[in-house]
């Protein structure tokens, strides 16, 4: 009866401490612009942003994309060129943002990666909360959450993966995971069609298990 007890009170606990993480993190951030930025395009099939299919567009087509949208500015190329038929190979697109909100929400502004004359994936470092992109997108399909050898297992890498939307989140969490910096690990976002598969997506436990 006393374990029962104990076991119900930390699961409401458990609850509870998430409920204040989330309200924390919506009243600090407003998502709107990361909604609009991850906007689905019912024209475009996924994986698809701004008009650019990974595995699909090609060099010429994503640069006069990119260039035409009043979001970017300063795009940037690097490619290395096929001699024999006058085309980029592999390399990659830089560019920068126009929007104060987005300046501040990537201030590195975005990298698409070039493979064989076509987008292979799209990089975008940002500022945005976990949390955040929690509430705008749900539950995960697949993810995981390991302790990184790269980082001597002080952090865990955290992928949560979006499969129909070809959307990657990568963040880097202190380890052991806590609760809120579990929620508030700021967010590498990628799009591409080759993202591999993983194990479906489960939630750390910290208390009720």
């Amino acid at each position: 009866m006393l374990l029962r007890f104990a076991i119900k009170t930390s699961f409401l606990i458990f609850l509870a401490c998430i409920a204040l993480v989330l309200l924390s993190i919506r009243g600090e951030y407003d998502n709107r612009v990361v909604s609009e930025f991850l906007a689905i395009d019912p024209g475009c099939e996924q994986p698809c942003w701004l008009g650019i299919q990974p595995g699909v567009t090609g060099v010429n087509q994503t640069v006069r994309l990119l260039k035409v949208n009043p979001w970017v500015e300063n795009v940037q190329t690097s490619f290395n060129f096929d001699l024999l038929i006058g085309q980029p190979i592999n390399g990659y697109i830089t560019w920068n943002w126009t929007v104060p909100e987005l300046q501040r929400l990537m201030p590195g502004g975005g990298w698409i990666d070039i493979t064989r004359s076509r987008v292979r994936a799209i990089r975008l470092v940002t500022t945005a909360k976990f949390g955040d992109l929690w509430l705008l997108l749900g539950q995960p399909d697949e993810g995981s959450l390991r302790p990184s050898g790269a980082f001597g297992e002080i952090y865990a890498v955290h992928l949560a993966v979006y499969r129909e939307r070809g959307l990657m989140l990568r963040s880097l969490v202190p380890y052991p995971v806590k609760v809120y910096p579990y929620w508030q690990g700021q967010v590498e976002i990628f799009i591409q069609a080759d993202i591999a598969r993983d194990t479906r997506y489960r939630q750390p436990c910290w208390l009720a298990c």
